[in-house]
């Protein structure tokens, strides 16, 4: 074959590996389930070549005969190739591996499952775009991880994963959009020291066991998703300070947690809404600027204030529907101003040995003000968690 070529493969089982040294497109012709590349003794498919690309087929080291070497479905190196309409596993390492300053990998309308370590890792400033793929059954999610490299995932789903859905870490750049995240054992998409261009918007994450979506000494921006049902619906952890823009998140255990020193958020035009336990908690130390953010039908408190040092600022935001609107404890405190904390249950503010409060022009309920109450709020000896 020659490059420009297109070499046509008929169902039926290929044991050989196969290396792409050159611009050829190897395409399945019938269903895909028919045609399987299942090798013994490296990668199943490696691309050495840039303009080369698969479709069409079923790809996966053999389960019989690798003697546990760590091969991978689809290995690229260096080179800018495309993968399309594929059914992707190993259960052996990373089904697709990516690596390289000039790869330049796009990954559409797959099947990507059942793999025994990442589903797809983009790693040594390599570059990979994920369009219309299924990502389930991986022991490990979606990784980029490295400065100059990047992962953009997009109209995607990642279900049911055994760990976090998709992680960005290390200076890359992680952007996931219009993706349905939902399942994953750990978090939704955890931006871990990822680089500020990342982005996670428009999305739906529910019903992941830790967070809908984990800052950690990460900037960039979480802006239109859909949050729900899962135990954090975003926290932002020290040293980051992310833009938190026209999230809708309920159902969550916890609304948004700002924890330590550093975290610094910039947090508005949000829905918090039925979560379990406080819709915003900012302790140990961290800031935040909250404004005009709707924080309601929250079950221990509105907005949850503790350890010396924290200081957030809230403006302009709804905060009802809770035991108390603002709860200050332990030392917390911060700028409230022009809020409107009426219509909760016992009253706008519950203040146990605050740090230091502006509190100016809020909307209160009637006779309420920063001052201790006579009752006890529902969990005034149960400090606030972000996660389990």
């Amino acid at each position: 074959a020659e490059d420009g070529d297109t070499i046509v493969v008929r169902p039926g089982t290929y044991r050989v590996p196969v290396v792409l040294d050159r611009a050829v497109a190897i395409r399945g012709d019938g269903p895909r389930e028919q045609i399987l590349v299942e090798p013994v003794g490296g990668e199943a498919i490696g691309f050495a070549a840039s303009g080369a690309s698969v479709s069409r087929l079923t790809i996966r080291p053999a389960q019989a005969g690798n003697d546990g070497a760590a091969h991978s479905a689809i290995a690229v190196h260096n080179v800018q190739v495309r993968i399309e309409d594929c059914d992707l596993t190993s259960h052996l390492g990373a089904t697709v591996w990516i690596g390289g300053p000039s790869s330049r990998v796009l990954i559409k309308d797959c099947t990507i499952h059942d793999g025994a370590q990442n589903a797809v890792w983009v790693t040594e400033e390599g570059r990979a775009e994920i369009t219309s793929c299924r990502v389930t059954g991986h022991r490990w999610p979606l990784t980029v991880g490295g400065e100059h490299t990047s992962l953009v995932v997009r109209g995607s789903e990642i279900l049911d994963n055994y760990d976090h859905g998709i992680v960005g870490g290390d200076g890359a750049t992680l952007v996931v959009e219009g993706c349905t995240v939902s399942r994953n054992a750990g978090n939704g998409v955890w931006l871990q020291a990822a680089a500020p261009a990342s982005r996670v918007a428009d999305n739906d994450i529910d019903s992941n066991g830790g967070a809908g979506v984990y800052a950690e000494a990460s900037r960039g921006q979480v802006t239109g998703n859909r949050i729900t049902d899962n135990e954090l619906g975003i926290g932002v952890m020290g040293a980051s300070t992310p833009t938190l823009e026209g999230n809708r998140i309920a159902g969550s255990g916890l609304g948004i947690g700002v924890r330590g020193e550093g975290a610094d958020p910039r947090v508005s035009g949000n829905t918090i809404e039925a979560s379990g336990r406080e819709g915003v908690v900012v302790d140990q130390g961290a800031a935040g600027r909250f404004d005009a953010n709707t924080v309601k039908d929250c079950g221990r408190g509105g907005v949850w204030v503790s350890d010396r040092g924290s200081s957030p600022r809230f403006s302009g935001n709804h905060v009802n529907g809770a035991a108390y609107a603002i709860v200050a404890t332990a030392g917390g405190g911060g700028q409230f101003r022009s809020n409107d904390l009426r219509g909760n249950t016992n009253g706008s503010w519950y203040l146990d040995d605050p740090g230091a409060l502006t509190c100016e022009d809020n909307l209160e309920d009637s006779g309420a003000a920063p001052a201790e109450p006579d009752a006890e709020p529902p969990s005034a000896s149960d400090p606030p968690t972000l996660m389990n």
